[in-house]
């Protein structure tokens, strides 16, 4: 696996090969579809990812927080180590280092 993306609306994860070909497919359970928010509101987003990444929040939460901010989902470059995180459209919108050890 190369990368994987996640998309909030209804928590299906695509998973890709080296050569960008879809591989598997997870399908979100249990969890309510959420609508994303028209409007992009990457500060307030990028406040909100702060206190998740430092255990303020659940997932469940922070996907929450991510469509009432206009995050459609994000993809994660293993081979990077980058998290991008895009909009409706598709956009990125954010790019973040992965931290490794």
């Amino acid at each position: 696996m190369s990368h994987y993306t996640s998309y909030i609306s209804d928590n299906n994860i695509d998973y890709f090969d080296s050569e960008n070909q879809l591989t598997a497919t997870t399908r979100g359970k249990d969890n309510p579809v959420r609508s994303i928010s028209e409007l992009l509101n990457l500060e307030q987003f990028k406040s909100r990812l702060k206190l998740h990444q430092q255990g303020g929040t659940d997932y469940a939460t922070f996907c929450t927080d991510c469509a009432e901010n206009g995050i459609e989902g994000w993809k994660m470059d293993l081979n990077k180590m980058t998290c991008s995180y895009f909009d409706k459209t598709g956009k990125e919108v954010l790019v973040e280092q992965v931290p490794t050890l």
